[in-house]
């Protein structure tokens, strides 16, 4: 027991604050959300919040962590799973920009594409890169010893895809009707991947 709160509670209260402030920066955004209003919709004053995390960024960041969290199980399976390689990465492809649809959302990205907190924006992107890479790569792996892929060097089409859904994130977050054709975008930049620009 810590300060009168057993661990059990603690982490019940944390994962609760979690959830009530994803709520908050889903429907405000980053900069719009303060934590009186995530206090207020806990039903608690802030020193409770500031209990468990010293700041709005702090606090911001273990919401991110969880919602990667919640979809990296997702990820696994998929990765995982019994489908062909160019369906996995396809699925792979689609669960990704989701969630970054997500983070798009909670970072007010403005109608020219800058992010309304481009510090935060990146120091949180690049705490997943690696593992993104990583799942990005078992796909191209197996698809090339499948046969589905013909690629040379899986290491380096690994950082090439990824750095593509990377260019590609402002573009499609950052123009409203481009989010209502999301999946349309992603089948065609797998057909540009797959099938290349020159004609046969």
């Amino acid at each position: 027991m810590v300060n009168g709160i057993t661990p059990n509670v603690k982490d019940d209260q944390r994962e609760n604050i979690i959830k009530v402030a994803s709520q908050v920066f889903c429907k405000l955004g980053y900069r719009k959300a303060t934590l009186e209003q995530i206090c207020q919709s806990l039903g608690k004053v802030k020193s409770f919040v500031y209990y468990y995390f010293n700041s709005k960024e702090e606090l911001f960041e273990a919401v991110v962590d969880a919602e990667v969290d919640r979809l990296r199980s997702e990820f696994e399976q998929i990765v995982t799973s019994s489908n062909p390689a160019s369906q996995k990465l396809k699925l792979y492809t689609q669960k990704r920009m989701a969630l970054i649809f997500q983070l798009a959302n909670y970072f007010e990205l403005t109608n020219n594409g800058v992010p309304i907190n481009s510090a935060l924006t990146e120091k949180l992107r690049r705490k997943y890169d690696k593992k993104e890479i990583e799942h990005i790569r078992m796909i191209l792996e197996q698809g090339t010893q499948n046969g589905e892929f013909a690629l040379k060097h899986v290491e380096f089409a690994s950082v090439a895809y990824f750095t593509v859904l990377k260019g590609l994130e402002i573009p499609l977050f950052s123009d409203v009707e481009s989010q209502g054709n999301l999946d349309q975008r992603i089948d065609d930049l797998l057909s540009i991947i797959f099938n290349g620009i020159l004609s046969k």
